[in-house]
């Protein structure tokens, strides 16, 4: 397979630039529109995308069998409704935060009875996250975007530009960050 010129590496980290001035314009025009839109289309799209690159680096799970507990996490955070109405929002809480924890202890190379221990851990550190109240529904729900959504495209975009050593790669690194700081901005102002 032939590597991409860097022609077509500028043109891609452009189209991108260009695609986050269009995606500011759009979510300070129309912002609850547009959240729906990336909940409902664009992220089930890259998740789509993203299932046989994750599957290719074995979901990031060093052993096959742990890929168990975060499907069980998964499939816990989608029946919970069905027989906790009232306390679900909590229970979600802990699960969340719990299985994000944990997932910095399953990519360790602890085994057993170690691993164990630290994913009880996770989940008391959770639990008690979870008696600060509204805190822990805030984390719950920001923790997951704040890391996926930003850093990790962060990371991706300045590897991106340091691995290419092109302008036009820092340039859109340098545009991620300054886009997110005027929606900050806009959040920190309203």
């Amino acid at each position: 397979m032939a590597l991409p010129s860097n022609a077509s590496i500028n043109l891609v980290n452009y189209l991108n630039i260009v695609f986050m001035v269009f995606s500011l314009i759009a979510a300070q025009c129309m912002p609850f529109e547009v959240f729906l839109f990336s909940y409902a289309v664009l992220g089930p799209a890259h998740y789509l995308t993203e299932i046989s690159w994750l599957h290719d680096r074995k979901f990031f799970c060093p052993r096959t069998y742990d890929i168990v507990f975060f499907l069980l996490s998964g499939l816990t955070l989608f029946i919970l409704p069905f027989f906790f109405l009232e306390s679900a929002n909590r229970i979600y809480d802990v699960i969340i935060i719990g299985t994000f924890l944990s997932a910095a202890v399953f990519i360790s190379p602890l085994r057993g009875f170690n691993r164990s221990c630290l994913v009880c851990i996770c989940f008391l550190v959770a639990l008690t996250l979870q008696t600060l109240g509204p805190i822990s529904t805030l984390v719950a729900l920001y923790l997951p975007t704040l890391v996926h959504v930003l850093i990790f495209t962060g990371v991706f975009v300045l590897y991106g530009a340091l691995k290419g050593k092109l302008f036009s790669g820092y340039l859109s690194f340098v545009f991620l960050l300054r886009a997110r700081g005027l929606v900050l901005l806009n959040e920190l102002t309203d």
